[in-house]
C-alpha cells in the first residue's frame, strides 16, 4: 500500500465525515496555506521551493474537496483506496 495520505487524511477528517466538515477542514486548511504562502511572498527574497510548495498543496487541498465533496466521485474514491469495507 502507498504512504500516501489518503484526502480523508490531508483534511485531517474522519472518513465517515458529513461533507459540511469536510468543507469546513478543505477550507481552514487552505486558509492557512495560503496564510503561509503571501507571508513568504511579502518577504524581501521569496523562496520558489516555498511558494511551489504551496501552490502544490493547495493542489491537493482542492482535489481532496472536489472529490469528497461529490457523493458519486467520494464513493468511486472509498473503493478504490480500499475504505468502502469499514463500518
Amino acid at each position: 500500500m502507498s504512504t500516501e495520505l489518503t484526502h480523508y487524511d490531508l483534511l485531517g477528517v474522519a472518513v465517515n465525515a458529513p461533507k459540511d466538515d469536510i468543507r469546513a477542514a478543505y477550507q481552514d486548511k487552505l486558509a492557512n496555506v495560503r496564510a503561509a504562502r503571501a507571508k513568504e511572498e511579502e518577504t524581501k527574497r521569496p523562496s520558489d521551493d516555498v511558494l511551489r510548495a504551496a501552490r502544490d498543496e493547495e493542489a491537493r487541498l482542492r482535489s481532496a474537496w472536489q472529490v469528497l465533496s461529490d457523493p458519486v466521485q467520494r464513493e468511486r474514491y472509498d473503493h478504490q483506496v480500499g475504505l468502502d469495507d469499514t463500518s
